[in-house]
């Protein structure tokens, strides 16, 4: 029916690979920043609730600086061999406290890199023809370079950085190859002076990394118009001149000062989580989320991430514009789908299509024959064509089908519309959300009594549905209705994913309990 393309449904510019190349010079990714197409995007399936408001996709590390450019000059890539059901696991140390995540990607054909969030575990989905490789920098590619769109599975553990600091011990070993993450070019004496007086009250390597990265984000600036990447010195020129740029400057400064300090240190290049599509429960990456930060390796806990950047100022908030773009992005996803078929597959699908609808066409047509061809009453005849009865009949089934869509997705064009026509604030729109739970939780056969409270309906419900679900938006709303706390919007993402897996949950088939009288003395 339509030309398969490699970039979806309806198209884009090629996607910029500079930045995630071995050798990157500073400012580089300036471009990317100032582009807003899509790299790839990202469904989180399975433990959503331990994805952090910071989440990264992380790409290429560099560990060669010569005051000018980047370059990776770790050697050693090994091959990682699929097992027998296409499954690659990643070599890396496993810990007991970790938190797994499953992702699906869909990712663009610019780069060679193979984007993961926090360390990698399992990834699943390539094509037999190509090698996956880990390079010494724990980066992963394929080879050849891909030429079209890939989608991939990806298990990864994403702990938070407060749970691997704790076993930071200052006296702990270092890795071998740790004296590749201290080289440094001819640099201007003032930054090791630098260096050494933010961190002066520190006491370990893990205190020195923290407030330096605390001195990048609160005393300068991030701005996409700058003019250090004119000078001789770029770094120098960032640091004791303008005091602003973009996050390759700031990851830069970051990695340099730490290695004056003798603390193993690399600069990564990859995205941030993006934009969160609620239309298709999935998070949008484009070229403007391209982000440069830090891992520095700290004994006990191995390599740990910190950013420098300061927060992006100029945050956009809701426009119309960026709705419609999410829609549409949405319908480009559904159209992959089919288009990502093989050439057979895709011969099936629209055959076994046309084939169902020309059969349902006719028998449409032969019950408006028959209909017309009625001897009584002979004003329908007279009146009506062939024509204008098929016409209508195909525009009720139009106009069913519109419903149907409608009416499936009612509980997001609810909140949709509550949210942004209506004005509602966050506190007001957990609300709302808790009633959307009380209504789903009255048509699976138990609703709250009106003397009932928030915590003794919950009580009876949660023998039946033992998920955390109800419990997880019963207590915020507890908290910001009764506790008079300030709902954020990570709150709210919780509550609306938490209603989706509701909605899932089959019907009671037993009967809810009733609410246990209070027998007072």
């Amino acid at each position: 029916v339509r030309p398969r393309t490699a970039l979806g449904m309806f198209g884009q510019t090629e996607v910029s690979s500079i930045g995630f190349s071995p050798t990157v010079r500073l400012g580089d990714m300036e471009n990317l920043l100032k582009n807003g197409e899509v790299v790839m995007r990202v469904e989180v399936k399975e433990g959503r609730d331990s994805v952090s408001a910071d989440m990264k996709w992380r790409g290429v590390a560099l560990d060669s600086f010569n005051g000018r450019s980047w370059n990776n000059t770790v050697g050693g890539a090994q091959q990682v061999v699929p097992d027998p059901e296409g499954r690659y696991l990643i070599q890396t140390t496993r810990h007991q406290d970790e938190m797994l995540i499953e992702q699906s990607i869909h990712l663009e054909p610019f780069s060679s890199m193979i984007f993961t969030s926090h360390k990698p575990i399992q990834l699943s989905g390539f094509d037999r023809s190509q090698q996956l490789l880990q390079s010494g920098n724990q980066s992963l590619y394929l080879q050849p370079k891909p030429n079209r769109s890939l989608k991939y599975t990806l298990f990864s553990d994403v702990r938070t950085r407060t749970r691997k600091i704790k076993a930071f011990s200052q006296d702990g070993p270092y890795p071998k190859v740790s004296g590749r993450y201290l080289q440094l070019p001819e640099l201007d004496p003032r930054v090791k002076q630098l260096a050494e007086t933010v961190a002066s009250n520190a006491t370990s390597s893990l205190g020195q990394a923290l407030l330096l990265e605390s001195f990048l984000r609160s005393q300068f600036e991030y701005s996409l118009n700058h003019q250090s990447g004119n000078s001789s010195d770029p770094l120098g020129n960032f640091l004791f001149t303008t005091r602003t740029a973009h996050c390759e400057y700031f990851a830069t400064a970051h990695v340099v000062m730490l290695r004056t300090l003798g603390i193993p240190a690399r600069m990564i290049n990859g995205f941030r989580a993006g934009e969160f599509n609620e239309w298709g429960d999935y998070f949008i990456v484009r070229q403007s989320d391209a982000h440069s930060w830090v891992e520095a390796y700290l004994p006990g806990s191995g390599w740990i991430e910190f950013d420098p950047t300061p927060a992006i100022p100029g945050q956009r908030g809701f426009s119309i514009t960026r709705f419609i773009g999410r829609v549409l992005d949405n319908l480009d996803i559904l159209w992959r789908e089919i288009v990502t078929f093989d050439r057979y597959k895709q011969f099936g699908f629209f055959r076994s299509l046309v084939s169902n609808t020309l059969a349902r066409w006719e028998a449409l047509s032969s019950s408006a024959g028959d209909l017309v061809n009625l001897e009584h009453p002979r004003l329908i005849v007279d009146k009506i064509s062939r024509v204008q009865i098929i016409a209508a009949a195909a525009l009720i089934l139009l106009a069913s089908l519109a419903g149907l869509v409608l009416w499936i997705n009612r509980p997001a064009i609810m909140a949709f519309l509550r949210k942004r026509l209506l004005r509602l604030n966050r506190n007001e729109m957990v609300r709302e959300y808790y009633l959307d739970m009380l209504r789903i939780m009255k048509s699976k056969g138990c609703a709250k009594l009106p003397a009932e409270t928030p915590g003794e309906f919950l009580g009876r419900v949660r023998n039946i549905y033992p998920a955390a679900d109800p419990d997880l938006i019963t207590d915020i709303y507890i908290k910001t209705r009764f506790g008079g706390i300030l709902a954020s919007s990570r709150d709210l993402e919780k509550i609306s994913y938490a209603l989706r897996k509701l909605r899932k949950t089959e019907k009671n088939k037993k009967p809810c309990p009733s609410l246990k009288p209070h027998i007072s003395a």
